[in-house]
């Protein structure tokens, strides 16, 4: 059977969204395209052209008119929709089917679209919600052989205290971490601003948020931070790996999550997850971590407290490399891929 030429179309190169088109590059002829916002038709009807299917990450305004031009060019269609888009939750500002207009072109894209696929059953599951249409759940993969511990916490704790002199005994105390991008809408939907405050409960535990400041919203936490909070700004891939292999608790309390990425990274090297049962999270941590109150920085705090000395670091690794390695999803993909063009070409 020869093998489709895929059109890979996306908004922002973020990792895992870069990790999928580097796994679709191994195993097909793929060409990429970043939107950018330009409704460009002559390069758009020609990059479509090109190929025999495309495929979008995320179900936004690029699979919008990559689906229209994939039927009027007798092409097909792949639409992954994860999370945001079929999410409607105004109390902490955030999903796509809070916008009307949005909801508009998000019907066209789902009912159009020759395949969905979704990241997680809570990702699956608000789909339904919203429309009555079949998607395919293949689950996000974590990179475990890069997000793996090396050597044991305690060591791994001395190699960072440098970048950590602000705190008291960086290289014994416990310590905690969440990473996200730092802006006001992530404060809730992230549970930074929780995380922040649980900081006071816990003296004699370090808190690092781990993010590139993208408004005033850090400046406005550093305002209540007690000195056992340090924030890094913006850090690179490597450096972001020994954070997760120092730190002995990840906490993700969102007020939703389509699957966390940044928390399964964490886990693969024996982080505790201390996590909301929001979103997918419940799914994705299972019996690996504590769970807390979303918004609730005492109940954040008590979790994290339970975390130190819960002993499920490497029970959480252990889910990770069992459950969403990188090459699961791989083989998934790649199969999904493969049935789904033998069945339409």
């Amino acid at each position: 059977m020869a093998r489709p030429k895929i059109l890979f179309v996306y908004y922002s190169p973020v990792a895992f969204v870069v990790r999928d088109m580097e796994i679709l590059k191994k195993h097909f002829e793929v060409e990429s395209l970043q939107w950018t916002g330009k409704r460009d038709y002559l390069k758009l009807f020609n990059a479509v052209r090109r190929a025999d299917i495309t495929f979008s990450w995320f179900a936004g305004t690029h699979a919008f008119h990559m689906v229209f031009l994939s039927r009027l060019l007798r092409r097909k269609s792949i639409v992954i929709v994860g999370g945001y888009e079929v999410v409607d939750m105004p109390e902490i500002d955030y999903g796509g089917l809070t916008q009307p207009r949005f909801k508009k072109q998000l019907k066209y894209i789902v009912n159009k679209a020759d395949g969905l696929i979704s990241i997680s059953k809570s990702n699956l599951g608000e789909l339904k919600g919203f429309a009555d249409v079949d998607s395919t759940l293949i689950y996000n993969g974590i990179d475990t052989e890069l997000f793996a511990l090396d050597g044991t916490k305690a060591e791994a704790k001395e190699r960072l205290a440098p970048e950590l002199k602000g705190l008291k005994e960086p290289a014994t105390r416990p310590l905690a971490i969440t990473v996200g991008g730092v802006k006001r809408s992530n404060l809730k939907r992230k549970g930074m601003d929780g995380f922040v405050k649980a900081a006071k409960h816990l003296p004699d535990v370090n808190f690092v948020l781990i993010g590139k400041a993208q408004d005033d919203a850090m400046d406005e936490m550093k305002g209540y931070a007690t000195d056992n909070v340090h924030f890094t700004g913006f850090v690179g891939d490597d450096d972001l790996v020994e954070y997760y292999r120092a730190a002995d608790i990840y906490v993700q309390a969102s007020g939703h999550e389509g699957f966390g990425i940044a928390m399964g990274e964490a886990m693969a090297c024996g982080c505790v997850p201390v996590v909301s049962r929001r979103g997918a999270l419940p799914e994705v941590v299972d019996d690996t971590g504590i769970f807390v109150e979303f918004d609730d920085p005492k109940s954040i705090a008590e979790g994290i407290k339970k975390a130190v000395t819960s002993g499920l670091g490497p029970k959480a690794s252990e889910r990770m490399n069992t459950e969403f390695p990188l090459s699961k999803r791989e083989e998934r993909l790649v199969g999904y891929i493969n049935e789904f063009w033998s069945k339409v070409k």
